[in-house]
């Protein structure tokens, strides 16, 4: 690749990655697929969370509700 193109190829990520910056983590799995062309490899994992007990208690003012 020549320093010309080589110049734009740069410009042009430069900007895609502050475009990319601006999208929320859908919008940017989105943006990744067009660009390569692919899926992404890595995908989030589902966490199974329990309810294994619950606090409660209040002050004058507050009501406080913690649940583990």
């Amino acid at each position: 690749m020549d320093e010309e193109k080589l110049k734009v190829v740069e410009k042009v990520v430069s900007r895609l990655t502050d475009i990319r910056m601006e999208f929320g983590p859908e919008e940017r799995v989105v943006l990744d697929m067009l660009v390569t062309g692919k899926e992404p490899e890595v995908s989030a994992h589902a966490v199974a969370i329990d309810i294994i007990g619950r606090v409660e208690f209040d002050d004058e003012k507050h009501v406080y509700r913690v649940e583990i």
